[in-house]
């Protein structure tokens, strides 16, 4: 699995990243308030650590971590970009969330 950044993706998380502290940026797939675990959305979060069962995503600007078994909700390659001012991570198969708030991506993430 493989993500990357636009540069302009990167400006912004590069400030989100320097005001937190944190530097994992860690990939989940948010089921709260869906219904159900198949019901959700990717998200981005800011993390201060990975943990030891954490899956490694290659990542050609930052250190990008997930739970194993939420991978089948992403896709291989994936890129985040900026629209609107929020992330937008998406694939060669389509958009997987249009918007990824940056207040989402600095609430600090639960290691599930």
């Amino acid at each position: 699995m493989h993500i990357q950044f636009t540069d302009e993706a990167g400006k912004l998380l590069d400030g989100l990243m320097a005001d937190s502290g944190r530097s994992v940026l860690r990939l989940e797939y948010d089921t709260d308030d869906c219904g159900c675990g198949v019901h959700g959305v990717p998200l981005m979060r800011l993390d201060d650590k990975t943990d030891p069962a954490d899956m490694h995503v290659e990542s050609d600007r930052y250190t990008v971590v997930m739970n194993g078994e939420q991978s089948l909700f992403f896709r291989k390659n994936m890129t985040v970009e900026v629209f609107k001012g929020a992330f937008r991570l998406k694939s060669d198969e389509g958009i997987l969330n249009p918007v990824i708030s940056v207040k989402q991506v600095k609430e600090k993430a639960e290691v599930l």
